[in-house]
């Protein structure tokens, strides 16, 4: 009788492998007996590998080391109820053989994994779950090859809270350009919770939509969305007197009212978007007037729409490697402030 252990641990010899052909090969198997042992604390198992037949015994000469997988971390640790969370767990070599995450006891879905990392989408809360009231979830991973384990079990939760609730824009309705880069404060609660919320537009005809990424505030409840451009909208459709209104929406996980927000709601805040042509401007050295106090010296750029959408914040002009900043606005043009000492040169 063949008796195997590695780093301690038994190995079931494979007998009827028809590669086994004791003393020179043996084949065993130990993916049934590993999970026996109480290894919570180890990352590794090192030791050398023991064969006992009969009264003969061999240790090999180089120790063999048995790996085990180990969650260390989970982040984050909160998310909203509706799900879509993309959820961190790290740790050691957790890619060996297929792996389960569950949330309570629903799936989290996995859509990446290496050797130290496994990313899933949280579920949505429901009443299934045995955490469905308290919102305070434990978070299970079982691999393949340790079966009935489950590891950290009750260790790491997952918190659900309510979903992010978009109140209003700053500006109503909201308005953009087909150059895009218009600053959208979206008013609201619990944004936070969102690991990286989209803001888009679509086409005419919704066919098509055009995304851009939002800023949370830390607060969680204000958000900044810089809007996307539209270059390939048709400008002979629309213009100052006439805009096109583009329905739009969020992406904010699997959180499904601020999909589509303006078709979506009756809500007044959420009106669709209007669309104005881009400002334009004359752009020749001849064209541009200069107005110059003390050693104060100020740029006067005409133009057309200037006004419609943009705010002072949204231009940035430079003379040069200068830095001219956006004083004034009106429908007609910009007035901007070069900073001493320099005047303006027309080799700038």
């Amino acid at each position: 009788m063949c008796n195997i252990t590695v780093a301690g641990v038994p190995c079931i010899p494979l007998v009827n492998s028809p590669n086994y052909k004791p003393p020179t090969i043996i084949f065993c198997q130990m993916d049934q007996t590993i999970q026996t042992i109480e290894y919570e604390e180890f990352d590794n198992i090192v030791g050398p590998v023991v064969v006992h037949m009969g009264k003969f015994s061999a240790i090999s000469p180089q120790n063999f080391t048995l790996v085990v997988p180990k969650i260390k971390s989970i982040l984050p640790r909160k998310g909203p109820l509706s799900g879509g969370t993309e959820l961190a767990l790290r740790g050691n070599f957790i890619d060996d053989g297929s792996v389960e995450v569950n949330i309570d006891k629903i799936a989290c879905e996995v859509f990446f994994r290496n050797s130290s990392l496994i990313k899933c989408r949280t579920p949505a809360l429901n009443k299934s779950m045995n955490c469905y009231l308290s919102k305070d979830c434990s978070v299970s991973v079982t691999f393949e090859k340790y079966p009935g384990r489950n590891f950290r079990n009750g260790e790491f939760k997952f918190n659900y809270l309510d979903d992010p609730n978009i109140g209003k824009f700053d500006i109503l309705p909201p308005r953009s350009i087909p150059a895009g880069g218009i600053r959208l404060y979206v008013i609201g609660k619990n944004f936070n919770l969102i690991q990286k919320p989209l803001f888009y537009i679509y086409n005419e005809n919704m066919t098509k939509r055009y995304e851009s990424e939002c800023q949370v505030w830390h607060t969680g409840t204000t958000m900044l969305c810089l809007t996307p451009d539209i270059l390939d909208i048709d400008s002979s459709s629309f213009n100052k007197s006439n805009p096109i209104r583009l329905n739009y929406g969020f992406v904010m996980d699997n959180v499904a009212y601020v999909q589509n927000i303006s078709v979506n709601t009756t809500n007044n805040n959420f009106k669709r978007l209007m669309l104005y042509p881009n400002p334009t401007f004359k752009s020749s050295y001849e064209e541009i007037k200069t107005s110059t106090i003390g050693n104060d010296e100020s740029l006067i750029i005409e133009g057309e729409n200037v006004n419609l959408v943009c705010r002072e914040a949204e231009f940035i002009v430079k003379v040069g490697n200068r830095s001219c900043e956006v004083k004034l606005l009106t429908a007609h043009g910009l007035n901007c402030h070069l900073p001493p000492p320099n005047r303006l040169k027309k080799s700038d």
